[in-house]
């Protein structure tokens, strides 16, 4: 059904990081709503002038600030259609993956954003075979024509079986964008299989590209394990802006000198990062990582619990891989009004909101603000009907939100 699987997995792969223990002692302050920003009100503009064939809600929510000022965004599980001006849509294309460009970070109407369609209007842009959906995650700009972009490749019960890697062709108009797919190089080295888990016994595969950052000549590769109960963080790095020269991947290994290159089997010995002197064990499935040079510090923002309202903020001062320390709660989307509400416009509905997949979107920040996004949706457990239901009352049911921190 659509929407369900990809939340499934989110699911599974964020309630893994519930340990409240060292959260409980700060408790979460709302955030205040960024509705005044530019990109929210421009992506919602567009969002309401759609004739049937343009976005219209969506998750995952990723952003790139391209090199000519241009804004790429990536959606995860995602709608066409025409949105009524009650919020209300009707029936539509359920996609993977959507692409929209915004003509700058902040252009605010919605003429200054376009449907992306790589290899021809309608295409599902990222696919690729033995995948039931290959969804987007974080993307790096490569080269001045070109954008890397991180695939997820799910099997029927929204498992990731592959990691992907996407180079997006790209130019200065919306038409003649292309788009090749990598699917076995970039796995070998991005899908590392059987590292030990902590605390739990046994062990589980580390998926690297939840977040990346570049800096300083570097490109960093953030990962994320799913352990019986809890979620780690990982990190890989690799010189320059090329994520396919998997060859000369790097993965933070946890010793003094805390890198070990892929050549020397740095796979094998991949860490989980620290907090207080133990693996970080409080990651998302999807969280972000960012440098940010006003305050001198490396920034993690993630969904505290998989389906929570709470979103954490860690930072890091020595180094990309840490070590971090806890900062503090910055939002709880219950006192946003959003998670435990009935959805929009839905009187009736069985299910109430939840959301997930909370990340910082740098590409939107003047004057030392931390913008950042998180999911809406209905939970797994809602009925497929109510599901629907919910989806097509309003768009806010599923469409991001954006929050200054």
């Amino acid at each position: 059904m659509p929407g369900r699987q990809y939340l499934a997995a989110i699911t599974l792969a964020l309630a893994a990081s519930v340990i409240a223990a060292v959260t409980a002692s700060v408790p979460a302050e709302a955030s205040t709503p960024a509705g005044n920003l530019p990109a929210a009100t421009g992506l919602s503009a567009y969002v309401h002038s759609g004739t049937g064939y343009t976005f219209t809600e969506g998750d995952g929510t990723y952003t790139l600030h391209l090199l000519d000022g241009r804004v790429l965004w990536l959606f995860s599980d995602s709608f066409l259609g025409a949105v009524s001006s009650d919020g209300s849509r009707g029936p539509s294309g359920l996609l993977h993956n959507q692409i929209v460009v915004q003509d700058s970070a902040t252009a605010s109407a919605a003429s200054n954003f376009h449907n992306i369609w790589p290899n021809g209007w309608g295409t599902n842009a990222f696919a690729a075979t033995g995948c039931a959906a290959e969804w987007p995650a974080a993307a790096i700009q490569s080269t001045l024509n070109q954008v890397q972009v991180v695939l997820r490749c799910v099997d029927s019960g929204g498992s990731v079986v592959r990691l992907d890697l996407a180079t997006l062709t790209i130019n200065s108009g919306t038409s003649g964008w292309t788009v090749s797919i990598d699917t076995t190089n970039f796995n070998s080295a991005a899908l590392v299989q059987n590292p030990t888990c902590y605390p739990a016994a046994g062990s589980a595969q580390v998926e690297f590209g939840q977040s990346i950052m570049q800096l300083f000549g570097t490109t960093y590769i953030y990962g994320f394990q799913n352990c019986d109960g809890t979620g780690h963080a990982y990190v890989a790095r690799v010189s320059g802006n090329d994520l396919s020269q998997t060859g000369s991947w790097q993965y933070w290994d946890g010793t003094s000198l805390g890198w070990t290159a892929r050549s020397a089997g740095g796979e094998d010995g991949v860490a989980a990062m620290q907090s207080g002197g133990t693996p970080l064990i409080h990651a998302g499935g999807e969280y972000s990582v960012v440098y940010d040079p006003n305050r001198g510090v490396y920034r993690m923002i993630t969904t505290d619990i998989g389906l929570g309202p709470n979103i954490d903020e860690y930072t890091a001062t020595a180094d990309p891989s840490g070590p971090w320390t806890f900062a503090g709660s910055i939002d709880n989307t219950a006192t946003d009004g959003v998670a435990g509400r009935e959805p929009a416009d839905d009187p009736g509905s069985p299910c109430t909101l939840t959301t997930y997949g909370a990340k910082e979107q740098p590409a939107f920040e003047t004057n030392g603000d931390i913008v950042f996004t998180y999911n809406v949706n209905v939970p797994p457990s809602c009925p497929a009907a109510a599901s629907e239901a919910a989806w097509e009352a309003n768009v806010t049911n599923y469409d991001p939100r954006f929050m200054y921190g």
